[in-house]
């Protein structure tokens, strides 16, 4: 048998991905997520986003441009960082760390 395990890890990436940008679609201004629901999410072309929204193809392409950007952003904010159970984080995390002396 194949080993599932990378397949494994790789959707748990995507879960953790997709949470990631849920979360982060609320943060986007109201003018942002309008052109990343036509565009992306409904498959508007442009001149059909622009049409809809009553503005310039070329707003389209910029405010899509930088909602993409920005939701990118939020989105690797906020990834959750897997934790195994007892696994320390943080400042906490750098304090358990054992100095090595170096033998000369």
């Amino acid at each position: 048998m194949d080993d599932f395990a990378p397949q494994a890890a790789g959707r748990l990436d995507d879960v953790r991905r997709l949470r990631a940008v849920q979360a982060s679609l609320g943060r986007l201004r109201r003018h942002e997520r309008e052109v990343l629901a036509l565009c992306v999410f409904s498959g508007l072309d442009y001149r059909q986003t622009a049409q809809a929204l009553g503005i310039c193809v070329g707003t389209v392409r910029s405010r899509l441009s930088r909602a993409r950007k920005k939701l990118a952003r939020l989105a690797e904010e906020n990834m959750e960082l897997p934790t195994v159970r007892g696994e320390m984080t943080g400042a906490a995390a750098l304090a358990a760390v054992p100095v090595r002396k170096e033998l000369t």
